[in-house]
């Protein structure tokens, strides 16, 4: 049966059928129907409700719903990644070159997101031009740092086209936190809290917040006089206290 009714079952590729059961005095008897309009409708409503027009990635909702789904099912000695993104200069390449052109800037970006791994990545738009994207299914700090140090690489080699003669390399600042699997059954709706603190740590890179107990190592990462740069920041919070 399909996700979320146990009455369809999927038979090809585009085909869904409907099986029902009816008891009889001699026995039963089973009724199939083609479903398959009703199912497609229903999957391309989700998708949008669920999907950002522009750029094809999740929405933050939908987003932070997946995300507390792996959490749950990570494995003892995993760790995952939640990559926070803002696209720098943004509001100036609006004005200075067309909302279309800042439209395509923003589908660039989301399609660099899209072209990671599915087996280690889920990303969204969060907002404007704030983007999110999860690094899961690996065991140690430097895969999730090799993984997104190939990101970073990969948008200084795609640059968009901002006027006939002028290509740009996207820019983006952002920070990220480590979560080991101890903790991501426990902590997985607190996606909107980090977001508020890289943003906050983005501004000072050299800041430091400790609250209390719980420890994450989180790292902020941007561009300073075009230099990659990437400092530590730690984060103790006391989840009892939310």
């Amino acid at each position: 049966p399909i996700k979320g009714d146990k009455d369809i079952y999927r038979v090809t590729k585009d085909q869904y059928v409907k099986i029902h059961f009816m008891t009889e005095e001699n026995g039963y008897l089973g009724v199939i129907t083609d479903v398959s309009a009703e199912v497609k409708e229903r999957q391309r409503m989700n998708y949008e409700n669920n999907h950002d027009q522009l750029t094809g990635l999740c929405r933050y909702q939908y987003f932070k719903q997946q995300a507390a789904e792996i959490m749950q099912m990570m494995k003892t000695g995993e760790m995952c990644a939640i990559v926070m993104m803002d696209l720098d200069s943004f509001k100036q390449i609006n004005d200075n070159y067309s909302h279309d052109v800042g439209d395509k800037y923003l589908q660039n970006f989301g399609m660099l997101l899209q072209s990671q791994s599915e087996d280690h990545c889920l990303t969204a738009r969060r907002s404007g031009d704030e983007f999110c994207m999860m690094i899961y299914g690996y065991r140690t700090k430097e895969e999730i740092e090799e993984q997104l140090r190939q990101f970073w690489e990969l948008l200084e080699k795609t640059p968009v086209q901002l006027a006939l003669k002028e290509w740009k390399a996207i820019r983006a600042s952002g920070g990220y936190f480590v979560l080991f699997s101890e903790y991501g059954r426990q902590q997985s709706s607190l996606l909107d809290f980090f977001w508020s603190y890289s943003q906050q740590c983005c501004n000072n890179s050299f800041s430091h917040l400790f609250i209390s107990h719980q420890f994450f190592e989180t790292k902020i990462y941007g561009r300073k006089h075009d230099k990659l740069v990437i400092c530590t920041v730690l984060l103790y919070f006391n989840s009892c206290s939310f």
